[in-house]
């Protein structure tokens, strides 16, 4: 009866290592092909790119970047106006008649503009 249990375990440990096996050279197989179609792929897109025209290639190139450019002004557009825009007025007291400027005179204006709940746009005018 000892041997037949011993011929019974020697069984199933050259069951396992057959299955060992069978799926060690599986997953070898799968990375050769992996392998070959990468190289196969490059390939052919290699020699499709030589047999274009230039010409032909700059407009496809033009045309990739023009998209990639798009996408990214879509991205800071779409960023830029998401945010929370606040804008305060500082109060201008109406000037009393003497201290109205003179038509020759150089008015400055400086505008100071800044986002989310700091203070926002301030006109200072200046008489010279």
């Amino acid at each position: 009866d000892a041997e037949g249990t011993e011929a019974l375990y020697q069984y199933f440990r050259e069951r396992d290592e057959k299955r060992r096996r069978e799926n060690r050279r599986s997953v070898a197989a799968i990375k050769i092909q992996a392998f070959y179609r990468g190289y196969s792929l490059r390939k052919s897109l290699f020699e499709e790119r030589l047999s274009k025209p230039f010409e032909e290639e700059r407009e496809s190139d033009f045309v990739l970047q023009d998209v990639a450019a798009r996408k990214i002004q879509h991205f800071f557009r779409h960023r830029l106006s998401s945010k929370r825009m606040t804008v305060s007025f500082d109060p201008v007291k109406p000037a009393a008649e003497e201290d109205v400027c003179e038509v020759e005179s150089v008015v400055s204006m400086t505008a100071h503009l800044t986002v989310q709940n700091k203070p926002g746009l301030f006109l200072r005018i200046n008489k010279h």
